[in-house]
C-alpha cells in the first residue's frame, strides 16, 4: 500500500458519512464536525490550507467554535498543508498532544489467529446497552482510569458498530469495539484494552481476530486505527502498516 494513496482514499470516507452526536462539514479546504450534544468538543481535520490562507483559516475556526461556546481540536496529519501547519498552530495557542500513528490494516492479507484462551475465559459480542457497561468496567480497568463518555458514546453508535467484551466468567477483563461507519471502505478499529492481569494470555488477540472476521464478513477491505506509542508496535506486529503521524493540537 502506497501511503499517501491509502492516506488520500481514506480522507475521503468523510465525504457523505454522519457521525452520531455531531453536524458534519466539509468544505474545500478542511473538514470540520460539531457536536449537537452539550457539553462535548468539535474537531478540525484533514486541512488543505496554504502559507497564504492557513492564519486566517484557523482565526476562523478559533472565533466559530468561541462563538457557540465549545472548545475543539485540530487533529493534524502529516501530509495535511502547509508544511508548517503545526508552528502555525502552536503560534496561534494551540498545544500539541502526544502524538498518536495512522495505521491501516489490509483485511485480505489476514492470517486467522490459532491461539487458544486460559480456561474460564472467552469473547462475547455485545448489543444491548445494559451490557455496555461491561464495556466500560473492563475498559477502566484495562486503562486504570474512566472514561465516562464512553456508554453513551458506545451506545450512539450501537447500530454501526461491532462490539466485543472478553470474560472470565462473569468478569469483563477485556474489551474491543470496530467501528463500520456506512459507505465506507474504512472500519476504525477501537480499544482493545486488556486488564493487567490476563495479559500476555491471548485475550487481545482474540479480540482482536473477532473483529477481523467481523470486518470480513461485512466486506470491508481495511481497517484503521490511530495507535499511541505502546500499540504501535504491536499492530505492526499484527500486519498493520504504517501511514503517517497524527497529532491532536488543543487551544
Amino acid at each position: 500500500m502506497d501511503p499517501r494513496e491509502v492516506f488520500d482514499r481514506y480522507t475521503r470516507r468523510f465525504d457523505g458519512i454522519e457521525i452520531p452526536g455531531f453536524r458534519r462539514e466539509v468544505f474545500p479546504n478542511f473538514a470540520r464536525s460539531t457536536p449537537t450534544k452539550p457539553g462535548e468538543d468539535g474537531w478540525v481535520v484533514y486541512a488543505r490550507l496554504s502559507p497564504e490562507n492557513v492564519d486566517a483559516v484557523i482565526e476562523e475556526q478559533k472565533a466559530y467554535f468561541k462563538s457557540i461556546d465549545r472548545g475543539f481540536e485540530w487533529k493534524h496529519h502529516d501530509f495535511d498543508t502547509p508544511d508548517n501547519l503545526k508552528e502555525r498552530l502552536i503560534a496561534h495557542g494551540f498545544k500539541p498532544d502526544d502524538t498518536e500513528a495512522l495505521m491501516v490494516y489490509d483485511v485480505d492479507a489476514h492470517v486467522p489467529w490459532k491461539g487458544s484462551l486460559p480456561d474460564g475465559v472467552h469473547v462475547e459480542r455485545i448489543e444491548t446497552i445494559e451490557r455496555i457497561r461491561d464495556v466500560a468496567d473492563a475498559n477502566t480497568r484495562a486503562n486504570d482510569h474512566p472514561w465516562p463518555p464512553l456508554v453513551d458514546w458506545l451506545t450512539r453508535a450501537l447500530d454501526r458498530t461491532a462490539i466485543f467484551c472478553a470474560y472470565d466468567g462473569c468478569d469483563p477483563i477485556g474489551t474491543g469495539w470496530i467501528e463500520f461507519p456506512p459507505g465506507s471502505e474504512f472500519a476504525g478499529i477501537h480499544g482493545g484494552g486488556v486488564v493487567p492481569a490476563y495479559r500476555g494470555k491471548g485475550v487481545y488477540s482474540a479480540l482482536f481476530e473477532v473483529r477481523v472476521q467481523e470486518t470480513k464478513r461485512r466486506g470491508c477491505p481495511f481497517i484503521v486505527v490511530d495507535a499511541g506509542p505502546l500499540s504501535r508496535p504491536i499492530l505492526l506486529r499484527k500486519g498493520f502498516q504504517f501511514i503517517c503521524e497524527t497529532t491532536p493540537f488543543r487551544m
